[in-house]
């Protein structure tokens, strides 16, 4: 039987449209690094690859399975989702950069039981990027990245992170306190309809200790780099600032999160016309994108 997050994803995919040529497939990949700050820092995009065997877990439309087919040197890389519909788009992607199946293959798999029909110890580096926290049969996923890889090789994880500007500033102050969405609903119960789309079924925000805790459990060394930047998670961090957090109308979660927060004056970035600061809490970077480094 599918799951809800089986039928979802079959429905919908990230970024939909069709690149009518390379050039503008490549363009779209510069464009998504400058969208998103730190995102190709914490995920090692592209790397050096040379000759080995890579896999991108939730590979959706194929940006990553293209940028690393592209760029990183390796001998095969291998895409995995749930969705007929990305794995389509995927395929033509592929074929828009002339990239062969003995290079570049894609998998499809389902949410039910996403068992990985890859060799034990047979995968030199994985990347996953925004997928994990859509299922919840994520222990069982991360056991199966953890099986396939090879001992002392490393998987590089996103998943929505709970400790971010998005959940406290966007969420928090934006959304409940300053709009006053969701008719008393607390930012836990809402968050999973503010990030792809609100019918999402699930989208889960892990704190980093969480994560880290069901890694290492797993078996994985695991390591949170930070969370990597988007427009909201700035935009809203720069609207309210650290003041906000002696505002009695905000809940207290969110207040106790802003306390903690650090303005990072010397990193800024732009977007349109408008230049936003960056911020740290608890001394790592805290946009949405919760960016792990595990080695098995």
């Amino acid at each position: 039987m599918k799951t809800a997050t089986d039928l979802f994803w079959n429905r919908h995919a990230v970024r939909e449209t069709v690149f009518v040529n390379k050039e503008e497939s490549m363009k779209f990949l510069d464009w998504r690094f400058s969208m998103y700050p730190l995102f190709k820092e914490y995920l090692g995009l592209w790397g050096n690859r040379q000759d080995e065997i890579v896999v991108d877990y939730g590979c959706g439309p194929g940006h990553d399975v293209v940028g690393l087919s592209e760029f990183s040197g390796a001998k095969k890389v291998y895409g995995i989702d749930i969705s007929d519909l990305a794995i389509g788009l995927a395929k033509k992607r592929l074929a828009l950069h002339h990239i062969s199946e003995e290079k570049a293959e894609l998998i499809k798999i389902n949410d039910t039981e996403p068992f990985i029909p890859l060799e034990s110890n047979s995968v030199d580096s994985i990347y996953s990027q925004g997928v994990i926290h859509h299922s919840l049969n994520y222990c069982f996923i991360l056991s199966e990245l953890y099986r396939i890889l090879k001992p002392g090789k490393e998987a590089r994880i996103m998943v929505y992170n709970k400790d971010s500007l998005w959940y406290h500033y966007y969420i928090g102050c934006e959304l409940l306190m300053t709009l006053k969405k969701f008719n008393g609903k607390t930012a836990e119960e809402i968050a999973h309809t503010t990030t792809d789309t609100d019918d999402t079924p699930v989208a889960i925000f892990f704190s980093p200790g969480h994560f880290l805790s069901v890694c290492r459990k797993i078996g994985f060394t695991a390591e949170f780099l930070g969370g990597y930047f988007n427009e909201y998670d700035l935009m809203y961090f720069n609207k309210y600032g650290i003041a906000i957090k002696n505002n009695p109308k905000l809940a207290k979660e969110h207040r106790d999160f802003i306390s903690e927060v650090q303005a990072d004056n010397d990193r800024t970035t732009c977007f349109g016309d408008r230049k936003y600061h960056w911020a740290k809490y608890r001394g790592k970077y805290c946009g949405l994108g919760g960016s792990f480094l595990l080695k098995k």
